[in-house]
C-alpha cells in the first residue's frame, strides 16, 4: 500500500480516537489532588518511555551506525557537526572567534555571523565532546528532540484535557509529525522543538494561577526555546502577543493586567529574551560598527 495511504489510515484511525475520548470524557479528572498528581508523575514516566522506543523504531536502520554516520542525507547536516568542532575549538585555542574562521576560504577567512548556530546543542556538544564522536552527539540530540518533545506534548495536552490516553497521542502527533521527522534529516536548529510546548505549558499555568514558579520556568523554556532556534523566538513571542490579544478580547478591555495576567511576566520574557540575544548581538555590533573588518581574525 502507498506510504499516502497508510498515513490516512493512521490519521483517520487517530481522530477516531479523539472523537472518542472527547465524548468519553475525563474520568481521573475528580481524582484527590496527591492521587491525581501521582497518577500525572507515572503517566509522564511510562510515556517518556513509549517515546523512546518509538523513536528508537522510527531510526531503527540508523543506530548500528550511530558512531559513524550521522542521521540524514548528506546536506546541511554536515554543517552542524563542523559547528561542534569549531566551538570546541574557539574555546580550547585562544586567539579564534565563534564569528569568523580563516578555515574556511582560507587564507582570507569568511564571516561566520550569519551561520546556523543552536547554542543550545553547541553547548551539549561542548559537554560531551571530550567522551563521544562528533557525529554521535549530533545523533544523540537529533533523537532526544523527539523524545522530549513528545513528553512535553503530553504534559501540556495533560495538563488541558486531564487525559493520559489523548495526551499520548497528542504528544505522538507533536513529536513525531512529518515537518520534526524532515527537519531531522538535515537541520538541528529547527528541528529542537522539544521546549516548546514546555514553554506553552508553564505559560498558561503562570497566566491561570498567577504562580511565580511557573512564571519563572515559563521564561527559561522561553530562553531555551530561543537558544535552539531564533525562528523560535519569534514564534513563541507570536504566542504570548496572540494570547494577549485572546485575553483582551474575551475581558473586553485593551490592557487586561495584572487581573487575567501576572504583572511581572513581561519583566520575565524581556529578561529571557535579551539573556538569549546576548549571544549573537556583540558580534552583531561589532559587524555594523566596523564592516570591513572581522572579530578576532585568525
Amino acid at each position: 500500500m502507498p506510504v499516502f495511504g497508510l498515513n490516512l489510515i493512521f490519521y483517520a484511525v487517530v481522530t477516531a480516537l479523539l472523537a472518542y475520548l472527547i465524548s468519553k470524557g475525563n474520568a481521573d479528572a475528580f481524582q484527590s489532588g496527591s492521587a491525581a498528581l501521582f497518577k500525572i508523575k507515572y503517566d509522564a514516566a511510562f510515556a517518556f518511555l513509549l517515546y523512546a522506543v518509538i523513536t528508537v523504531i522510527f531510526f531503527l536502520p540508523c543506530i548500528p551506525s550511530i558512531n559513524s554516520a550521522m542521521i540524514g542525507d548528506e546536506s546541511d547536516g554536515f554543517v552542524y557537526i563542523w559547528n561542534m568542532f569549531w566551538a570546541k575549538k574557539v574555546i580550547s585555542s585562544p586567539g579564534h572567534s565563534l564569528y569568523f574562521t580563516n578555515y574556511i576560504f582560507y587564507p582570507d577567512g569568511t564571516t561566520l555571523l550569519y551561520n546556523f548556530y543552536s547554542f543550545y546543542n553547541l553547548a551539549l556538544s561542548l559537554l560531551f565532546s571530550g567522551l563521544l564522536k562528533y557525529v554521535t552527539i549530533y545523533n544523540i540530540l537529533i533523537l532526544q528532540t523527539f523524545v522530549l518533545a513528545g513528553l512535553g506534548a503530553f504534559l501540556l495536552v495533560r495538563y488541558i484535557t486531564k487525559d493520559s490516553f489523548l495526551s499520548f497521542v497528542g504528544g505522538y502527533i507533536y513529536a513525531f509529525n512529518p515537518s520534526h521527522y524532515a527537519h531531522a534529516l538535515c537541520h538541528i536548529n529547527t528541528a529542537s522543538i522539544q521546549f516548546i510546548p514546555f514553554f506553552v505549558l508553564f505559560f498558561l499555568k503562570a497566566v491561570r494561577t498567577n504562580s511565580r514558579k511557573d512564571l519563572v520556568l515559563a521564561a527559561l523554556f522561553f530562553f531555551l526555546t530561543s537558544l535552539c532556534c531564533w525562528y523560535y523566538l519569534i514564534y513563541t513571542a507570536f504566542f504570548i502577543f496572540f494570547y494577549y490579544c485572546y485575553a483582551a478580547f474575551k475581558e473586553k478591555k485593551v490592557f487586561v493586567f495584572p487581573h487575567h495576567m501576572p504583572p511581572s511576566l513581561p519583566q520575565h520574557f524581556l529578561f529571557s529574551a535579551h539573556c538569549a540575544a546576548s549571544f549573537p548581538l556583540p558580534a552583531a555590533a561589532w559587524s555594523s560598527a566596523f564592516p570591513g573588518l572581522a572579530p578576532n581574525k585568525s
